[in-house]
């Protein structure tokens, strides 16, 4: 790994949190979404921006269903920075999209696009175990890339006709018609 790293503060702490990133790192170029998701915590979660999937089997079920998507997903990590009680790595991907991709609620077939993207992971970390990772990403990028625009302009519209009933239940709920 040609990534530069920032070291913690005591090397106890570094072992323990270097090791869980090497785990991490293992499994996720391995593609083995049973691995990964071992690195979790019971009730870990993953966020990519208002997706989330959250538990350990939900967590596997996310890596399978993007391994599967994307079987020739390769990551080159550029920056990793370790901390007391989490790392964050800043990143590049590349894929070509030949299965099933559910993404912003848009169902999105397999097309054979490729992929190339950028993005930061910032993991937390408690007793031993991944509890939470924020991935911050241009999702709208990637599905620009994988569909073309027509898509995105109709997972947007989907986004924002959820947004609005969710708001008008909120305001019958509090008495306003």
């Amino acid at each position: 790994m040609s990534a530069h790293a920032v070291q913690p503060e005591s090397a106890a702490e570094h072992g323990t949190v270097e090791a869980l990133l090497e785990r991490a790192l293992a499994a996720y170029h391995a593609h083995d979404p049973e691995a990964l998701g071992a690195l979790y915590a019971e009730h870990g979660v993953v966020r990519i921006g208002d997706l989330e999937a959250h538990g350990r089997s939900a967590i596997i079920d996310l890596w399978r269903r993007w391994f599967d998507a994307f079987p020739d997903v390769s990551t080159d990590v550029e920056r990793i920075v370790i901390e007391q009680s989490r790392f964050w790595l800043e990143w590049t991907e590349r894929g070509t999209h030949v299965g099933r991709l559910c993404f912003d609620g848009l169902e999105i077939p397999a097309r054979g696009h490729s992929f190339a993207w950028r993005g930061v992971s910032v993991y937390e970390l408690s007793g031993g175990e991944i509890e939470r990772v924020d991935y911050y990403v241009d999702r709208l990028r990637l599905a620009d890339e994988l569909v073309g625009p027509v898509a995105v302009a109709l997972s947007l519209s989907r986004q924002l006709t959820r947004v609005k009933a969710a708001a008008r239940r909120r305001l019958r709920r509090r008495g306003v018609r």
